[in-house]
């Protein structure tokens, strides 16, 4: 078992560094298009989910696995969010209303509050058998 750990740890850093490098690449390319901004955002949010993976399952030394709950949460809703937008702009641009992105912006902000201000969510458990609390 020790060995798939490690095995996972190491893909998942991978996972990372590719993202971060492919985020890099496409921000140092410059913003001749909104696409490309938001092509790097998903780069972003998924080697940001791959970390705070790595740091849930295998960095309970530093910080408890209950905290970096809030992070894995926080990113994969990141992604969710970033996909929708990309979806509006790829591959034609949809008509830009604002009603679109209100649409996810306001659930998107109403659960990071929650995430990170109460402990409705991510209660009661040592984080690899969480249970999720009423509302």
């Amino acid at each position: 078992m020790i060995m798939y750990d490690g095995v996972i740890q190491i893909v998942l850093y991978l996972t990372v560094v590719v993202n971060v490098l492919l985020c890099l690449i496409l921000l140092s390319r410059g913003f001749r298009r909104f696409q490309d901004l938001v092509f790097a955002l998903i780069a972003f949010s998924s080697s940001a989910w791959s970390l705070s993976i790595v740091g849930f399952y295998f960095g309970q030394l530093i910080i408890s696995d209950i905290n970096w709950l809030p992070s894995t949460h926080l990113s994969a809703l990141l992604i969710a969010l970033v996909f929708f937008y990309f979806s509006l702009l790829f591959p034609n641009t949809i008509e830009r209303r604002i009603w679109l992105y209100v649409l996810a912006a306001v659930p998107a902000a109403f659960f990071t509050y929650v995430l990170f201000n109460s402990n409705e969510i991510v209660a009661l458990g040592s984080g690899k058998a969480y249970e999720i609390g009423p509302l």
